[in-house]
């Protein structure tokens, strides 16, 4: 172990392919912001086409490929492990400009994380962790990772907006706070001490 550290998890979700999820919405009937007091509008083919011509997808294209290249770099990192989970788009709405907005939403993240807690602590691969998550949805995890003797630190980051539950901060060991400079200070420190390991979870 160099530096306490044995290995960076980093949590997120592939590149959001904008085209294929547009198509998929075909003929679903969308919330209508525009008009709230008219019928729900269908969304057709000639819409997703309208939508693929503008600078919304031109914004989409970008956003795609900065994602696709970060997270090539990222997982290219000696000692970090990228998890992908999956984005869904839930829904398209039409705006009171008239214009489309893409309700997305992050699945399995938590899971992913949640269950590489568990087996952390299961297989004794470390003796201590630090989450950088304001998810509660991970405590049942926590509680059985401190149950098996690992201990949990939650990192507050003091210039994020919202605040650090009080549930999360009960079912760690220590909040620690931190701010993303000091973070991203860190990493870039350590960055080129770290050294390859093939050891895995499984």
């Amino acid at each position: 172990m160099m530096n306490g550290i044995s290995r960076i998890y980093f949590y997120t979700t592939p590149p959001f392919d904008f085209e294929h999820a547009l198509w998929d919405k075909r003929n679903d009937t969308l919330q209508n912001e525009k008009n709230p007091g008219t019928e729900m509008k269908i969304f057709t083919s000639s819409d997703i086409e309208e939508i693929l011509q503008s600078s919304e997808a031109t914004k989409w294209e970008k956003i795609y490929s900065d994602v696709e290249n970060f997270q090539h770099d990222l997982a290219s990192l000696d000692q970090v492990e990228l998890r992908l989970g999956r984005t869904k788009l839930n829904a398209i709405r039409v705006e009171f400009d008239g214009s489309y907005r893409a309700l997305l939403e992050q699945k399995q993240v938590d899971m992913l994380m949640g269950l590489d807690i568990q087996r952390i602590a299961f297989k004794k691969i470390a003796d201590r962790i630090l989450i950088f998550s304001k998810d509660t949805d991970l405590i049942p995890a926590l509680k059985l990772a401190r149950d098996e003797g690992l201990r949990v630190d939650i990192a507050d980051l003091s210039n994020r907006l919202s605040l650090l539950s009080q549930d999360l901060k009960y079912n760690s060991d220590k909040v620690r706070k931190l701010s993303s400079n000091e973070v991203k200070d860190k990493l870039f420190s350590i960055r080129e001490n770290l050294t390859k390991t093939n050891w895995a979870l499984n």
